[in-house]
């Protein structure tokens, strides 16, 4: 069985160090101590990596207003989905909600005295079970494509049942957002209304495998097909 890789970007080398070695029994570790060697790096892995561990504040001298989370966007844009999680010395709410608001990343963690080595790992374990999930429905979506079946070949009622058991309205409106696909422009004055409106507009415009992946990204432990 291929060892599932984990990218670390951190310019301080010694933790840097420190969160590949707390890795390296379990997982294939590769270090990146920039933002221009982490971007080469994910170019160069094949297959790709399943999930990275990105601080905050990277200093690259020729990219002085880029920052850690201008790197999730670029996990992504080939192929296999690669989970993120964010790491910082700077316990400050306003980074945090940025980096869960603007990114799709797995978790946000604090370095300095009370950094927790177990749940560090934990939390990386989590990260690639939640990129294998989300491939996993992408080569279902993917092979119903290529056989030319409709992605409605699951279970309609299931998956309506589940989005309204996995979400509430403000989740829907950002679910919506990474789909750009305004929500209050879909009528509907109930939630049921709206995720029924939801769904059918993504039918129409033949996205519904766009929705269904975004459901597997924000809930990859529920069975929605």
């Amino acid at each position: 069985m291929t060892q599932k890789s984990v990218l670390i970007v951190d310019d301080n080398e010694y933790w840097c160090q420190l969160l590949a070695e707390l890795l390296h029994d379990e997982f294939k570790v590769v270090q990146a101590f920039s933002r221009m060697e982490a971007l080469a790096k994910l170019w160069q892995e094949i297959p790709k990596f399943h999930a990275a561990v990105i601080d905050v504040r990277l200093v690259d001298t020729d990219l002085k207003d880029k920052s850690g989370l201008d790197l999730i966007p670029w996990l992504n844009t080939r192929g296999e989905y690669t989970s993120s999680i964010v790491i910082t010395a700077l316990n400050n709410t306003s980074i945090m909600r940025e980096a869960f608001i603007n990114s799709d990343i797995s978790d946000f963690l604090i370095k300095g005295l009370e950094f927790n080595n177990n749940e560090f790992r934990q939390a990386v374990r989590e990260a690639v079970r939640k990129a294998e999930d989300i491939r996993r429905a992408d080569q279902e979506i993917n092979l119903k494509e290529e056989l030319n079946q409709p992605l409605l070949i699951f279970d309609r009622k299931k998956f309506y049942k589940k989005f309204l058991e996995a979400f509430n309205e403000d989740e829907l409106v950002e679910l919506g957002f990474r789909l750009d696909i305004r929500i209050g422009n879909l009528g509907g004055t109930t939630f049921k209304n709206k995720v029924i409106n939801l769904i059918e507009y993504c039918e129409r415009r033949n996205i519904l495998h766009k929705l269904v992946r975004e459901c597997f990204k924000a809930r990859p432990n529920t069975d929605w097909i």
